[in-house]
């Protein structure tokens, strides 16, 4: 600063923020005030950038520096105060121009505007016409407060005619209304008042100079009042400038700035002037406007008095690039397009890549193997050295604590990647904020069964309620079994215009739960039915006894409380009775620890955030009549928002949006999401703003502040630029573009290596595309075999590719099973999730003379399932939403029933033990009762069906022994406890039926027309516990097994009766040898079953019921098409014109555990699954016994 005057604007720039730390702290030192206990006052651009500044100034000050009564502020805070020092403390920005409170002034005179266009704009439904006055409102404040900012002058010309230029018949009305009622200056009249106060020589005595740190930019107005302050006080701009070339490298670059300032903006002279610029640079003039229109506006008629560079940004500081980011900075600092091209673009340079994924937890994991590569490749490197961003950062949150753990975690990778979270909306900040969020969705919703589980199932609402995981697993079976789906009751039902029907409503839910709490119900397949004096009929459903009552209770509290939320929202009602509502239904339904100071705290910011409501209607002396859905609109908003106070830079990886005008270095920047579309953000309505078609040098719009922000995020790395966007579609392979400015990287960089548009994308160097699963073999394709473990037992393994590597053991260890155990000869396990074992080479864990118990019900499920019983039950494996037996949303509407229902089953066994002929005509009460009848002629349709296929069952079992009494005999549970080798099966055979002559283990198949149609699924489970009852009982007692279908032959079961004959001959002889015998022989059959199922817990075997069927009966050729589906496959569930493979049955699990196997013929996988049938086949089949005897 020159020390002859202490008046002027001086400008210091440099390329490299961090450069302009020693201007600033030696102009700090230079003027430091005489009273020590006096504060200096830095404006910095941001809060970021305020954290940022304390912290590098005194790094600078070497290891024992300190930065002490320094005030670093935000611009508008010093413009405030400016105002307040020199026009007094009225000029402060009055709060009735904030955009929270001007909407709901102009929500209030929108219905005073004559204009045919909002008429015709709130033409619609009243509800809906609500939302469209409040957003339009908020809109209007939107475009008002840029005007206050950007476009005083026609704020002061419609002030004084509505009518004034530029006309519009909205805008100008509106505002020469709220203006007239406010009364009070605004922020462009403030600046005004400035101005003139400055041009009167109302100078303050304040001799220090104000310093403005890292701003790229300021409205045109503001900028005037620091030229005007520039008369009585020194200020100094220390400007991150990415081009040294004052960008164009133009011979008197100040005379060719104000010329082009003097063009009208945008127009064809304009951008044939930015089109040469281009031409200078390309990267540069498609980034750069926004900075560009600031360095136009500083370089006026009254330019700055000093415009220093920094000397790092001087030619003769100037060194060849080594790596590919340093050559593209530095083409964009010299204006040298060229540097781009130079030479060494090697696959190994890691400093800038762009990463192609096809979903955003793909970018996550590719991110953390790079970060962790980075920290290997420098150990130097801390966490705080690195930043991550994201356009849409809110997309990723709920993704990254299962990648990086949560943060603040000691162990994982939240220990090795330690991180925190900036710049992300309230919502995501504590799950009180999420239950609140699924709260205001249920009054507008068809408030479904999943909606309410999911409700009480957040911490808030359990610990109001007092449930636990086992209550709410409860509750979810209580809806499941009474078959609730949606609505409150039939009232609510008809909102949605369908028929006002009480079943499947939530209140017919709890009218069955508290009748079956009262009066019991059976716990068998037979139904227990309720008739009420208003003939309405309920069943009831086992379980529901005294424990259970408090439960109940609780869960039907609930229920009333969400009846209360959604009953009272239907009403309008003023704000204040809003917030005064709601607080009453947050009491009410939500509860916090008091203890948790997080929680407290989330506690205290939702309440505040409901009553702003009522504080910003009222600061206005207004208390607005509002729908409910625009109440909601108001406080998903405020969720939405970001807090103005979050932690930026606390010592680990930073997590955050991208922010205009963020310039921070960091050594390592990563920017996911950079997806078409998403970034740059779109602009502003031209319809409704003027400003969007009326362009001046100055003004910003989000496209623009977009581009600048990524110019400032290339430039700020200074070791790695991480890249990566969603490029491949997920199902279809198809690519998809990444946002405009990446793109316009990537063709900077193929024009500069000399690439073709639509050359193969592994000649480029820089671009690396990722494998949909990080499993992926070529993650770990390496020559001269893998990495070795590091010291914290992650394994890391180079790649022939060097930008594909994983630091990943589990998936190194998924993606090559042949390094962790011998790999199979065939190619059958190439993708599978598992692969199968041998009897020799499993390891059940069962140590001599222990017994291990064996639940009968998890056995008998393996069984009729292997793939979901391994996957989902023993290791927890879910699939949960693709179950078609999940919590319903709806009610039944299909014309048929659900085979998990069995609804045949129940008519055909009600028939039988009545001894009729045939079902009922008429579809049974309980059917309607239970839920289980689609209402209408689906339900009618459906019943014929299910009528004629019980039928024809009870017209051919009549002559069954079973039925040797006349009728079905009645059920008889038993409860086992055998001990089988080392194991205690353990559980209850409800199957059982007992006549005068036998036990029998019984079933039935209506719709099955022979035994031949049963595959493993229905015979295993069945054998078992024929087994098991037979095992139970005295030999001289027969016990027979009855599978019914249409047609009486039967071999299998008639070799088991065969079987069963001779051992109860034996018995009769008191041939105990042959007892013993025969006990033995069904203990080992039963003990190989049981082995079986073991073993696959630990490494499954290749059995799918219906295809190893098919492998066992001999039918070698349709296997295949058993498994995979085909048009030719005999399946009964087809999907489009393809029968249903048993792989893609729901949800999918057999998939999931096959992968790509279709045991074809001749495979490794086929001769395990055939030989995996022939044991079972084994096991079940008594024929050949009978042979030997």
């Amino acid at each position: 600063m020159p020390d002859d005057s202490n008046t002027g604007l001086i400008v210091y720039r440099a390329s490299r923020l961090e450069a302009l730390l020693e201007p600033l702290d030696t102009l700090l030192r230079a003027t430091a005030p005489d009273d020590p206990l006096a504060p200096q006052t830095v404006v910095a651009a941001h809060p970021g950038m305020r954290h940022w500044l304390l912290g590098a100034l005194a790094r600078s000050r070497g290891n024992d520096g300190i930065v002490a009564n320094l005030d670093v502020v935000l611009p508008g805070t010093w413009f405030d105060d400016l105002a307040r020092r020199l026009l007094g403390i009225e000029a402060e920005a009055a709060a009735s121009y904030r955009r929270d409170c001007l909407r709901w002034r102009i929500h209030a005179a929108l219905d005073r505007l004559p204009s045919p266009r909002l008429a015709r704009y709130f033409d619609v439904g009243s509800s809906e016409s609500a939302r469209r006055r409040f957003r339009l409102a908020d809109r209007l404040a939107g475009v008002y407060s840029r005007y206050l900012a950007y476009r005083p002058d026609w704020l002061a010309a419609w002030a004084r005619d509505a009518a004034a230029e530029p006309h519009d018949d909205v805008l100008g009305p509106l505002w020469h209304l709220l203006r007239r009622e406010i009364g009070i200056a605004h922020r462009g009249e403030r600046v005004t008042a400035l101005l003139t106060a400055l041009a009167d020589d109302a100078g303050e005595a304040v001799v220090e100079p104000v310093h403005l740190f890292g701003i790229a930019h300021l409205p045109p107005p503001e900028l005037a009042v620091l030229r005007a302050l520039a008369r009585h006080r020194t200020v100094v701009l220390y400007l991150p400038d990415p081009c040294r070339e004052y960008w164009g490298g133009l011979l008197d670059p100040r005379r060719a700035l104000r010329e082009q300032a003097l063009r009208e903006p945008f127009s064809p002279d304009a951008e044939a002037w930015y089109f040469e610029q281009e031409r200078s640079h390309p990267l540069l003039a498609r980034w750069g406007r926004l900075g560009q229109h600031f360095f136009m506006a500083l370089h006026d008629d009254e330019g700055p008095a000093i415009d220093v560079r920094h000397a790092a940004d001087h030619s003769e500081s100037d060194a060849m690039p080594t790596d590919r980011l340093a050559r593209v900075q530095e083409s964009i600092r010299r204006l040298d397009p060229s540097l781009l091209g130079c030479p060494s673009d090697q696959r190994s340079d890691a400093s800038l890549r762009v990463h192609v994924c096809r979903t955003r937890l793909r970018e996550l994991e590719v991110l953390r193997d790079q970060l962790l590569r980075a920290l290997a490749d420098d150990p130097g490197l801390m966490p705080s050295d690195i930043v991550v961003m994201a356009p849409d950062i809110a997309a990723y949150l709920p993704l990254l604590p299962a990648v990086f753990d949560l943060p603040g975690s000691a162990g994982g990778f939240a220990g090795r990647l330690p991180y925190h979270l900036a710049d992300v909306p309230l919502r995501t900040l504590h799950p009180l904020f999420l239950a609140f969020e699924s709260l205001l969705a249920l009054p507008q919703s068809r408030v479904t069964a999943p909606e309410l589980l999911d409700l009480a199932g957040q911490p808030a609402v359990r610990r109001r309620f007092r449930f636990d995981e086992d209550d709410l697993a409860e509750i979810a079976d209580w809806l499941v079994e009474v078959r609730a789906a949606w609505a409150l009751d039939a009232e609510h039902r008809s909102r949605f215009e369908v028929p006002a029907l009480a079943e499947h409503s939530l209140a017919w839910a709890m009218d069955r739960l508290l009748a079956s709490h009262a009066v019991g119900a059976l716990g068998d397949e037979r139904v227990d039915l309720l008739s009420l004096p208003d003939a309405a009929v309920l069943a009831t459903i086992p379980g529901i006894d005294g424990p259970r009552a408090d439960l109940l209770g609780r869960f039907e509290l609930l229920l009333r409380e969400v009846s209360a939320v959604v009953e009272g929202s239907r009403m309008a009602r003023p704000a204040s009775h809003w917030v005064s509502l709601w607080l009453a239904h947050l009491d009410a339904l939500f509860a916090i620890d008091p203890h948790d100071s997080v929680a407290v705290d989330a506690w205290r910011v939702l309440r505040s955030a409901l009553a702003a409501l009522a504080d910003e209607t009222a600061s206005q002396g207004l208390d607005p009549v509002l729908e409910f859905s625009v109440v909601r609109d108001v406080w998903l908003e405020r969720l939405a928002s970001v807090p103005d106070r979050q932690h930026f830079l606390l010592g680990a990886i930073t997590v955050c949006g991208m922010v205009p005008q963020r310039a921070i270095p960091f050594r390592m920047i990563a920017v996911l999401g950079l997806n078409d579309g998403e970034y740059p953000r779109p602009g502003g309505e031209v319809a409704l703003d003027p400003m969007q078609r009326l362009r001046r040098i100055g003004d910003r719009d989000t496209r623009s502040d977009d581009r600048y922000l990524f110019l400032e995020t290339v430039m700020a790395a200074r070791w790695r630029l991480h890249l990566s966007y969603l490029g491949e579609g997920v199902h279809d392979d198809r690519p998809r573009n990444p946002a405009a400015p990446l793109a316009e990287l990537l063709a900077a960089l193929d024009t500069a290596a000399g690439i073709a548009p639509d050359a193969d994308a592994d000649v480029r160097p820089w671009l690396v595309y990722h494998p949909l699963q990080p499993f992926d073999r070529r993650y770990f394709r390496a020559s001269g075999g893998v990495a070795g473990d590091d010291e914290s037992g992650v394994r890391s393994s180079p790649a022939s590719d060097p930008a594909l590597f994983s630091f990943m053991q589990a998936d190194y260890r998924l993606a090559c099973p042949e390094s962790i155990q011998p790999a199979p000869t065939g190619a059958a396990h190439a993708q599978v999730f598992y692969r199968p074992s041998t009897v020799a080479e499993a390891d059940i864990g069962v140590a001599s003379g222990t017994t291990i118990e064996v639940a009968l019900r998890d056995l008998l499920a393996y069984y009729r399932d292997p793939a979901r019983h391994v996957l989902r039950d023993c290791l927890r494996i879910r699939l949960d939403a693709l179950e078609p037996d999940r919590l319903a949303e709806r009610e039944p509407l299909a014309e048929r029933f659900e085979r998990i229902d069995r609804v045949g089953v129940r008519v055909f066994q009600h028939a039988a033990e009545q001894g009729l002929p045939t079902a009922p005509a008429e579809p049974p009460i309980w059917l309607a009762a239970c839920g289980l009848l689609p209402p209408g002629r689906p339900g009618q349709q459906a019943w014929q069906a299910e009528r004629q296929r019980v039928d024809a069952l009870l017209a051919s079992a009549g002559q069954h022994p079973v039925f040797e009494e006349g009728r079905l005999p009645p059920a008889h549970p038993v409860r086992h406890a055998i001990e089988i080798g080392p194991w205690m099966v353990i559980g209850e055979s409800g199957r059982v039926r007992r006549s005068s002559g036998a036990e029998w283990l019984f079933d039935a198949f209506p719709g099955k027309r022979s035994e031949s149609e049963l595959s493993f699924r229905e015979r295993i489970p069945a054998f078992i516990e024929w087994a098991l009852l037979r095992l139970s009982m005295p030999f001289e007692r027969p016990v027979r097994m009855a599978l019914l279908t249409e047609q009486s032959d039967a071999p299998w079961q008639q070799a088991i009766a065969a079987w069963d004959a001779r051992q109860v001959r034996s018995a009769e002889r008191d041939d105990r040898p042959a007892v013993a015998q025969a006990r033995a022989e069904l203990v080992e059959r039963l003990a190989a079953l049981i082995e079986f199922r073991q073993q696959a817990i630990v490494r499954p075997h290749w059995y799918f019921p219906r295809t190893s069927w098919r492998a066992a009966v001999g039918d070698r050729v349709r296997v295949s098409a058993d498994f995979i589906g085909d048009a030719g496959s005999g399946g009964d569930r087809t999907f489009g014109t393809r029968a249903l493979g048993e792989r893609d049955y729901p949800p999918g699990y057999a998939h999931l555990l096959a992968g790509a196997i279709d045991f074809a013929l001749g495979t490794e996988a086929r001769a395990e699954l055939d030989r995996v049938a022939a044991d079972l086949w084994r096991w079940i089949d008594l024929a050949d016994t009978e042979d030997a005897a």
